[in-house]
């Protein structure tokens, strides 16, 4: 198990939209990959950022930093330590998309970097 922390406080709306899009996006490809963990992970992470332009619609002061845990299968097969490799690929992705903006490709660099580093 690993804790990615991410700070949404600096986020504009359209990035968090952004974000909570890309998070669907690699949902969707994670699920056709039947890797539940890495669909777990993006489940949250839209949660979150969803959770986030709520309050701020409710003009509540942005929450800060969030915390998604990417709870992996330990085993002997190796399927977690492929689980991390595909989220961070996934991350990559998303953080190579010229179409999102800066911030967002930050984030998702972070995010891998985050995941990477506890390997």
């Amino acid at each position: 198990m690993s804790d990615v922390i991410l700070d949404l406080s600096a986020f504009e709306p359209e990035d968090l939209r952004g974000l909570r899009l890309g998070a669907q996006v690699m949902r969707h490809r994670a699920g056709l990959a039947v890797r539940p963990w890495v669909v777990a992970f993006f489940v949250a992470l839209d949660l979150e950022v969803d959770q986030e332009l709520a309050r701020r619609e409710r003009a509540c002061a942005p929450c800060g930093s969030i915390t998604l845990t990417f709870d992996e299968l330990v085993d002997r097969s190796g399927e977690g330590r492929e689980d991390r490799r595909l989220l961070a690929e996934y991350l990559d992705v998303l953080g190579g998309n010229p179409r999102l903006s800066m911030a967002v490709r930050q984030a998702c660099a972070s995010m891998g970097d985050q995941l990477t580093a506890v390997q």
